[in-house]
This record gives C-alpha cells, structure tokens and sequence, in this order.
C-alpha cells in the first residue's frame, strides 16, 4: 500500500479529531477509528487501479467524472439513510442540529460506508485518476467534510435541522429532486 495515502488518511483523522464538536471525544475516537480503518481498506482496494501516465486534459476530464460519480452516490445513499428502515444507522450523526467541524466524522460502521467509502473509492475505481491526483483528493476529502459541517455551510445546517433537505454535497441532485 502506498505510504504517502497511508500519512494523508491519518493526517485527515488527526486534522477532524483536534476540530470543535458536540460529540463527546470517546465518541469522536471510536467514529474516526472506524472511519481510518474504511479509508485505508479503500485505498488499499483502489491503489492497484490508479494511472501512473495521464496529461493534463484527461486528468480534468477525470476529475470532473469523479465529482459527478461522487456527488451522485452520496446523494442517494445518504436519501436511504434517511428512510425509515436505514435511519437508526444515520441518527447519532444527527444529533447535532447545529453541527461543528468534527461532528462530519460521527457516524455509524454503515453510514461510514455508504456515504464516505462507496462514494469516494467507488468513484476513484471508476476514473481511475492519476496517484498524484489521487493523493490531492485524498488530502482535500476531510477539510471538505469539516467545513461542511461548520457554521458556514448554511445548507447543510439546515439539513441536520430539518433532515428532509440538502443531501447532496453540490445540490445539483437537490435542486434536480426536488430537496433543496
């Protein structure tokens, strides 16, 4: 496995684990922990796929692929947990009705796995992008969740308020359903 992806996940872990939440920290430890253990098996998964030559057009090409694949899957894997039958695994995330940076970690084995690893890992299979881009959107992943889960993400405090709104990271597929 590759040990540059190694250190990003875990400095993405450390960076979520020293942010404000309202999550008790053994709480918070246990999420991350269950959380670097999905990180590292995805990586190890996809690291075999990744491309070693590219060029700059395709590798945009890709990126826009892999935004489009991961904001699809989030979406509607992250609308099922919010259906009565998936909700028990998705409710201690929405404890926090105004959430804090580090609230972006706590959640369960399942939704972990479905909003964190098929999205990102699914759709890095997929495209297969180059290891440096890779790594990039390894390193960006956390600060991403963190800040959308802090104060300044007006959408997504209103999705823990209200819960039936704004699931998507982008809101394309909010505005397209409906869920804005």
């Amino acid at each position: 496995m590759d040990k540059c992806s190694t250190v990003i996940v875990c400095a993405n872990y450390f960076l979520a684990l020293s942010q404000e939440s309202t999550h008790p920290l053994p709480t918070r430890l246990k999420c991350a922990l269950k959380g670097f253990v999905l990180s590292l098996l995805g990586v190890r998964a996809c690291f075999s796929r990744l491309a070693r030559t590219s060029n700059f057009k395709k590798e945009v090409q890709k990126l826009c692929f892999f935004y489009f694949l991961l904001d699809t899957t989030f979406y509607w894997l992250h609308r099922l947990l919010h259906t009565s039958h998936l909700y028990a695994f998705h409710k201690l995330h929405h404890r926090a009705t105004k959430t804090k940076p580090a609230d972006a970690i706590v959640a369960s084995w399942l939704e972990i796995f479905l909003t964190g690893t098929v999205p990102f890992f699914g759709a890095v299979w997929f495209t297969r992008p180059h290891v440096k881009t890779f790594r990039c959107l390894l390193l960006f992943a956390m600060p991403f969740l963190l800040f959308a889960h802090s104060q300044f993400d007006a959408a997504h405090q209103k999705h823990h308020f209200l819960k039936t709104c704004n699931f998507g990271n982008t809101r394309f597929w909010d505005f397209i359903c409906g869920t804005l």
